[in-house]
């Protein structure tokens, strides 16, 4: 990896803010006092600013990394790339249904909620929340025209009692990591970013499967 590719990103983690990875807990029912008459439902929160690295930018380290940071609040938007967390609280809503025989009730927008916001305390309820820390593209060092797809989410089951996670998972995804399958960035944002966005709609279903494997144990 190229020492500028190294600096930019170490720059990018001081100035957006960088946490510590969260830890795997596994689903355990009677931990939340049993499953009858519980509701499933899934919360929307605002994902972070999508981070695009290019060479162009990686040139400047620290200033270079502030202007992605600058540019990353509005580049999903503008870009019509789309954020696939409901992809992830949809299937395990609906695993959890039909493993727990649960009911669904409506999904609740956090959206405008200010950052670690408690959940609304709902005794029997379930909040499935599946919140993106990072995501973004970043080109190959060797390589500057192809480009890898990032996506980082942690996925919470919530007790609406207690307010704590009674599961909960760190899902870290990337595209590609051989330059030469690799999409060019063109590729990635051509037709309203399609391909972008196909991409982390199954880097989200890849999450599902893990989260079920490493948290669904039961």
């Amino acid at each position: 990896m190229s020492k500028q590719t190294l600096l930019i990103g170490a720059s990018i983690a001081v100035l957006a803010g960088c946490a510590s990875a969260p830890k795997t807990i596994p689903f355990n029912p009677a931990g939340v006092g049993g499953m009858e008459h519980r509701t499933l439902v899934p919360v929307t929160q605002a994902a972070p600013g999508f981070m695009p690295l290019q060479p162009s930018r990686a040139a400047f380290g620290v200033l270079g990394a502030a202007a992605m940071i600058a540019e990353s609040k509005t580049y999903a938007a503008e870009k019509h790339i789309v954020d696939p967390s409901s992809v992830i609280e949809v299937a395990l809503t609906q695993r959890l249904q039909n493993q727990y025989h649960l009911k669904a009730g409506p999904p609740i927008d956090m959206t405008g909620a200010p950052a670690k916001a408690p959940y609304p305390a709902a005794p029997g309820t379930l909040y499935i929340d599946a919140k993106v820390y990072h995501w973004g593209y970043a080109y190959f060092p060797m390589s500057w025209a192809r480009y890898q797809v990032q996506y980082n989410t942690i996925i919470h089951l919530i007790d609406g009692a207690s307010g704590g996670a009674v599961a909960q998972y760190d899902c870290k995804k990337v595209s590609h990591t051989d330059a030469a399958t690799a999409p060019s960035l063109d590729d990635l944002l051509a037709d309203k970013s399609a391909l972008m966005n196909s991409t982390l709609e199954d880097m989200a279903r890849a999450c599902v499967a893990e989260f079920e494997a490493a948290v669904l144990t039961a």
